[in-house]
Protein backbone atom coordinates (compact mmCIF):
# COMPACT_ATOMS: atom_id res chain seq x y z
CA UNK A 1 0.00 0.00 0.00
CA UNK A 2 2.80 2.39 0.57
CA UNK A 3 3.88 1.95 -2.50
CA UNK A 4 0.78 3.19 -4.40
CA UNK A 5 1.01 6.01 -2.14
CA UNK A 6 4.06 7.00 -2.70
CA UNK A 7 2.46 6.92 -6.18
CA UNK A 8 -0.33 9.24 -6.04
CA UNK A 9 2.10 11.63 -4.41
CA UNK A 10 4.32 11.91 -7.11
CA UNK A 11 1.24 12.27 -9.48
CA UNK A 12 -0.06 15.19 -7.05
CA UNK A 13 2.88 17.28 -7.59
CA UNK A 14 3.54 19.96 -10.29
CA UNK A 15 6.53 18.48 -12.03
CA UNK A 16 5.50 15.12 -12.94
CA UNK A 17 4.49 16.68 -16.51
CA UNK A 18 7.59 17.95 -17.43
CA UNK A 19 9.09 14.78 -15.94
CA UNK A 20 6.72 12.72 -17.33
CA UNK A 21 7.71 14.55 -21.08
CA UNK A 22 11.41 14.24 -20.75
CA UNK A 23 10.92 10.59 -19.56
CA UNK A 24 8.91 9.85 -22.91
CA UNK A 25 11.55 11.64 -24.72
CA UNK A 26 14.35 9.93 -23.74
CA UNK A 27 12.86 6.29 -24.53
CA UNK A 28 11.94 7.64 -27.80
CA UNK A 29 15.44 8.91 -28.33
CA UNK A 30 16.86 5.97 -27.33
CA UNK A 31 14.80 3.29 -29.62
CA UNK A 32 15.69 5.43 -32.51
CA UNK A 33 19.02 5.51 -32.22
CA UNK A 34 19.07 1.79 -31.53
CA UNK A 35 16.80 1.27 -34.53
CA UNK A 36 17.49 1.08 -38.37
CA UNK A 37 16.77 4.64 -38.68
CA UNK A 38 19.84 4.88 -35.89
CA UNK A 39 22.15 6.65 -38.50
CA UNK A 40 19.96 9.13 -40.20
CA UNK A 41 18.77 10.11 -36.54
CA UNK A 42 22.28 10.64 -35.82
CA UNK A 43 23.06 12.57 -38.50
CA UNK A 44 20.00 14.66 -38.14
CA UNK A 45 21.78 16.37 -35.28
CA UNK A 46 24.81 17.65 -37.68
CA UNK A 47 22.22 19.41 -39.96
CA UNK A 48 23.27 22.76 -39.80
CA UNK A 49 20.22 25.25 -39.19
CA UNK A 50 21.23 29.32 -39.32
CA UNK A 51 24.28 28.17 -39.48
CA UNK A 52 24.59 25.76 -36.47
CA UNK A 53 24.49 22.58 -36.17
CA UNK A 54 20.86 21.11 -34.47
CA UNK A 55 23.27 19.69 -31.83
CA UNK A 56 24.78 22.88 -30.98
CA UNK A 57 21.45 24.28 -31.04
CA UNK A 58 20.34 21.80 -28.21
CA UNK A 59 22.84 21.84 -26.25
CA UNK A 60 23.37 25.69 -25.93
CA UNK A 61 19.95 27.09 -26.49
CA UNK A 62 16.80 24.97 -25.56
CA UNK A 63 19.22 23.22 -22.76
CA UNK A 64 19.79 26.59 -21.16
CA UNK A 65 15.92 27.67 -21.42
CA UNK A 66 15.45 24.24 -19.87
CA UNK A 67 17.16 24.72 -16.60
CA UNK A 68 16.66 28.49 -16.36
CA UNK A 69 13.19 27.15 -15.80
CA UNK A 70 13.94 24.74 -13.18
CA UNK A 71 14.50 27.80 -10.81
Amino acid sequence: MKATKLFTDFLTVKKVGGSSVLIVCTLVSLALANSNFGTDYLDFFQTNFAGISVEHWINDGLMSIFFCSLV
